[in-house]
């Protein structure tokens, strides 16, 4: 994770299932919870599966937002 202000870059990989998956939410909802805009990189070897990811992430993000 890089943070520079008030924007966090995180790269992570595996986050379509498991241990990677729960790393990538939780670090979403600290950036929505802090106001931090949070940028993600997510690696994963099953598409299907990090959307599911991704979907998870941006759905926190829109709530936090008022969006959702």
């Amino acid at each position: 994770m890089f943070e520079s202000g008030s924007k966090t870059c995180c790269l992570i990989s595996g986050a379509s299932r498991g241990l990677g998956r729960s790393v990538s939410v939780a670090l979403a909802r600290q950036c929505s919870d802090s106001g931090t805009k949070g940028y993600f990189i997510l690696i994963s070897r099953s598409g299907d599966d990090l959307e599911e990811t991704r979907n998870r992430i941006v759905q926190i993000c829109a709530t936090a937002e008022g969006k959702a």
